[in-house]
């Protein structure tokens, strides 16, 4: 059964010190069902020099990454489920290119809670 699901972009806001990116608003639409995969991005701010040795961060460890703590806080993945790019781009952002393996049961909950925002 397919259901309509919604994804969302992460923003960072940046003052020097490392904070807790929220979740802002909605921004893309794609359907999944259970045992797809689940592809969506996380775009992040450059707010100055201080978040550039963050942005070069390994995303592998979940202690590292503010962007994975508030995905995980949000979607409730565990980490061996998902995987990042990082893609830098021309006009000061970074875009996170979160994949999410196959689609469980259990997980259309989690996407659903997104639908509120």
């Amino acid at each position: 059964m397919h259901a309509s699901l919604v994804f969302c972009v992460l923003a960072l806001s940046w003052s020097g010190v490392l904070c807790r990116p929220q979740i802002t608003s909605i921004t893309q639409e794609t359907i999944v069902s259970e045992g797809d995969s689940a592809d969506f991005n996380c775009t992040v701010k450059d707010h100055g020099s201080s978040s550039l040795e963050w942005k070069k961060t390994n995303l592998d460890k979940r202690d590292d990454s503010e962007v994975l703590l508030a995905l995980r806080d949000t979607l409730n993945f565990p980490d061996s489920r998902y995987t990042v790019k990082i893609i830098p781009s021309k006009d000061g952002t970074v875009i996170y290119h979160f994949n999410i393996k196959k689609i469980e049961a259990s997980d259309m909950g989690q996407y659903k809670l997104l639908e509120k925002f």
